[in-house]
């Protein structure tokens, strides 16, 4: 199987989220005649921003024959598709006529909780194709749920 990486799908929006938060606090560094509480905030405000957004425009999942990876901005953890103890999938309706399908991995040692809020749903679809081809346990299936 040749590796896939799963990126978050909306990298692009928080860039330019991050472009926007860190301009306007540059702006407000710029600026002279403010009280040294709102400097000190504009420079938090630069730091929060790129923890922030550095975590959602670094965060991928890397899925191969050996496992699931999940790369973020404080390292990476691995989880062999033999450690998978059981999967949940769920589809849901977040809002009229909006799908929200989710897939959680549960291992001994580390669960992780992928959905199309963050992922592309496709991806979702991907993911949980490999889930059926390796035969690992499922807990619930995609299903619609009742309003």
């Amino acid at each position: 199987m040749t590796p896939r990486t799963l990126r978050c799908a909306n990298h692009h929006f928080y860039l330019g989220v991050v472009i926007l938060v860190l301009g306007a606090c540059v702006y407000a560094l710029l600026r002279e005649g403010h009280p040294a509480w709102q400097y000190a905030a504009a420079a938090a405000g630069i730091v929060v921003t790129l923890l922030w957004g550095g975590s959602y425009l670094i965060l991928r999942y890397t899925v191969d024959d050996a496992g699931i990876a999940r790369r973020t901005l404080f390292g990476t953890r691995r989880i062999a598709w033999a450690d998978i103890a059981t999967a949940r999938m769920e589809r849901r309706e977040t809002a009229p006529g909006i799908e929200s399908k989710a897939v959680t991995l549960v291992s001994p040692a580390l669960t992780l909780r992928l959905a199309s809020e963050l992922l592309d749903p496709d991806d979702i679809d991907f993911l949980a194709g490999e889930i059926t081809r390796r035969q690992i346990p499922v807990e619930t299936e995609f299903c619609q749920r009742e309003k």
